[in-house]
């Protein structure tokens, strides 16, 4: 979604790049959720008068990068498919060769169903972070079992490992997630939101818990409101809390019914403001009609209705499943419709529509 230019915050945001990238390197990605405390004393410093959104896209069960990002030179891709072959190993020549903007020496190819993120990857708008798990340090195989370094407890288990991943400290009890902690310190940009910072399109997350903003569910047709009460029903509503405070008359009750109201003129609120942007017609390039699809429509929803609703920075979760695909992974001389390729088929034509939907 195109916005103006962030000049104002162009040098913090080189900072925070080349801080995570060192950062990434050498330590655990907490380190870089720590780092984030400068940008919220600097926000409070300098006027934000643009508009930007983080799109965390979980891809649930586990994505094979492996088949996604495959070495190209000779002798790299020749070990590459010695491990993989027969099943698994993509053809080096059906690979998409990526190696022209990469400037690490090595030679890479994205999986035959990824065209358009090649070009947006050629095209300087897509980058590739290697390397990465939620190992608390490198382990060798010989040190992971000898039980003398610091590891994730439970490392082959998928429940954990969502949980690591989502909340970047792997070896730690789950109490926050980063993108949580990312928008307690960037709430300061904008103390008045009637929406919270947190948008989540696929239900409670551990991402997006923090200690101050809570995350705010949708789906992907919007708010779900109460039938029939709404700000455009106002006598209603008011007759309603008033019977909740007159049948009982404490504290407690009192306090329901000012939150049930806020919930509703919330949910009103946001879904008159994505209103405009319910038509097929109003988006240039059409969303697929799938699970991340619809999801990711409704972020770009919210994104178009920013000015509306005065949001100045959201922080949206989109979960897709299916990535655990064990022996179903593929079939031999099958390498774009089987079902990781109809996967990263339906990531790729999501994400693009969702980078310039109009």
């Amino acid at each position: 979604m195109e916005s103006k230019p962030f000049s104002l915050l162009k040098t913090r945001r080189d900072f925070i790049r080349q801080a995570a990238c060192a950062a990434l390197g050498t330590t655990a990605l907490s380190t870089v959720i720590r780092d984030l405390r400068f940008i919220n004393a600097a926000m409070a410093q300098t006027p934000v008068n643009d508009y930007k959104a983080l799109v965390c896209i979980f891809l649930s069960g586990g994505n094979d990068s492996n088949n996604l990002i495959i070495p190209k030179a000779p002798d790299e891709y020749q070990y590459y498919s010695t491990i993989r072959t027969p099943v698994l190993a993509i053809p080096r020549d059906s690979a998409l060769d990526i190696t022209s903007a990469n400037p690490d020496g090595h030679s890479y190819g994205l999986h035959p169903n990824c065209p358009e993120l090649r070009d947006l990857f050629v095209a300087g708008k897509l980058a590739l972070l290697f390397n990465t798990g939620t190992l608390v340090y490198p382990l060798t195989r010989a040190q992971y079992y000898s039980g003398g370094f610091r590891k994730p407890p439970q490392l082959f288990s998928h429940s954990d490992q969502v949980t690591q991943w989502q909340t970047s400290l792997p070896d730690q009890p789950a109490v926050t997630g980063w993108g949580g902690r990312c928008a307690d310190l960037l709430a300061a940009v904008q103390p008045d939101a009637q929406v919270s910072l947190s948008i989540s399109v696929a239900g409670a997350n551990t991402f997006e818990t923090g200690n101050i903003q809570s995350q705010y569910s949708v789906s992907t047709s919007g708010a779900i409101a109460l039938t029939g009460l709404s700000t455009n029903s106002a006598a209603r509503l008011t007759a309603v809390t008033n019977i909740m405070n007159l049948t009982y008359p404490n504290l407690q009750a009192q306090a329901y019914s000012k939150v049930a109201s806020h919930a509703i003129g919330t949910a009103d609120l946001l879904n008159r403001a994505i209103a405009p942007t319910a038509g097929a017609g109003y988006w240039t390039q059409p969303f697929p009609s799938t699970t991340l699809g619809n999801q990711l429509k409704m972020g770009a929803r919210r994104i178009a209705a920013r000015t509306a609703r005065n949001m100045k920075g959201e922080i949206f979760f989109c979960s897709v499943c299916g990535y655990d695909t064990h022996s179903n992974q593929t079939t031999v001389g099958d390498i774009t419709t089987s079902a990781h390729p109809n996967l990263l088929g339906e990531l790729r034509k999501s994400t693009v529509t969702f980078h310039e939907p109009k």
